[in-house]
């Protein structure tokens, strides 16, 4: 039933584990190399695409130095790609949130100007260097439409737009859902995956369904928490990319589980 999935002995003989034990195993250095596990609870969680209300709230990767050369009241300067135009819809950023630390001249260097992977930095003309101390948070509008401190609901009472956004796992659930019928709003089902420990603390990110079984993905063990606002919700790893060899069909994401577009009507 499993041949040709790279599975090192029986199937059987393979022990199943839920994501909190192979997680204790992984904390505690006591994966065995090569041994090959079971996951038998994952399921994709993720925040909808375009479902969040609210402010965006973009980060930088990490916090820079930086040398003036010359007078400037308009520096501009690369804080690290972020890519916000899928996620967001294309918002109009407004402001930023950021901590500044000259050093060797006067202190009040303001960022005033966001465009693109690009801030604009009023220096009041001086020179010198200057240090990022933290990474900067960006912040503007989600939508020009819509109340961003609001929840906005379908025609039956479900939530399709409010800060921070919305589970899919909160309202794909097997009935209707904005523009979908029952039969379409899926809810996520469980799938288990063949994971191969390549050292005592972590999985090879390559692993195989045993749910879908001609399936490989990449599954990501620790990325195991997303915030939806200010809350964290933990899941149980993520699928970020799957493909089905024989096929030659290959998707930088999870196309068994994720919705790709939005699906309702406001």
């Amino acid at each position: 039933m499993y041949k040709g999935l790279g599975v090192s002995k029986n199937i059987l003989d393979i022990e199943e584990y839920s994501y909190s034990k192979l997680e204790e195993l992984v904390k505690s250095n006591n994966l065995v190399i090569g041994k090959q596990y079971i996951l038998n609870d994952y399921k994709a969680i993720y925040i909808i695409n375009n479902s969040h209300s609210g402010y965006l709230s973009l980060q930088s990767d990490t916090k820079h130095t930086y040398t003036v050369l010359g007078n400037s009241t308009a520096t501009r300067i690369y804080f690290g790609k972020t890519d916000y135009s899928t996620s967001y819809n294309n918002p109009k950023l407004s402001s930023i949130s950021k901590n500044l630390k000259i050093i060797g001249i006067e202190s009040g260097a303001t960022a005033d100007i966001v465009s693109d992977h690009y801030v604009y930095f009023n220096l009041g003309n001086k020179i010198g260097e200057f240090i990022i101390n933290e990474p900067f948070k960006v912040l503007g509008d989600t939508y020009n439409l819509f109340n961003g401190s609001e929840t906005y609901k379908d025609s039956y009472g479900n939530d399709v737009l409010k800060p921070g956004g919305i589970l899919n796992i909160d309202v794909h659930n097997d009935l209707p859902y904005g523009s979908m019928t029952s039969e379409e709003n899926n809810s996520p089902k469980t799938e288990k995956l063949l994971l191969t420990a390549i050292r005592k603390n972590s999985f090879d990110k390559k692993a195989k369904s045993l749910t879908f079984l001609n399936d490989e993905v990449v599954f990501d063990f620790n990325n195991n928490s997303i915030f939806q606002g200010e809350n964290e919700i933990k899941r149980n790893g993520f699928i970020t990319e799957r493909s089905i060899p024989g096929n030659n069909f290959k998707v930088t994401e999870d196309f068994r589980h994720i919705r790709a577009n939005r699906r309702w009507e406001i």
